[in-house]
């Protein structure tokens, strides 16, 4: 379940800097299309491809454990809480929100 609450504030995070999509929603597979590039961000950065290919581990691991009953380990969260917070930094840190609760 740690892996899905991690994959959904990336999702939601992802979502707020993009603002809304032109069909209403963000579709799972689709919205890191988007956000992946950096032009959310002034002047557009494109992600690390570390952090692109993490937040691609990320929902898969949700993918896996929701619809598929696999059993995620305690380093699989780890790893999911971990590109959560870079997410959530890098969105607060460009929209100048803060960062309460994001760090430890």
């Amino acid at each position: 379940m740690s892996v899905a609450c991690s994959y959904y504030a990336v999702y939601t995070a992802m979502w707020m800097a993009l603002d809304d999509p032109p069909q209403g929603q963000w579709s799972h597979a689709g919205i890191l299309q988007h956000f992946a590039p950096g032009g959310w961000q002034q002047p557009p950065v494109a992600l690390d491809r570390a952090l692109t290919r993490a937040i691609r581990r990320l929902y898969n691991a949700r993918v896996r454990a929701q619809y598929l009953g696999a059993h995620l380990t305690s380093p699989d969260s780890a790893e999911g809480l971990g590109t959560a917070r870079h997410v959530l930094q890098l969105v607060a840190h460009t929209f100048g929100l803060s960062h309460r609760g994001i760090t430890p």
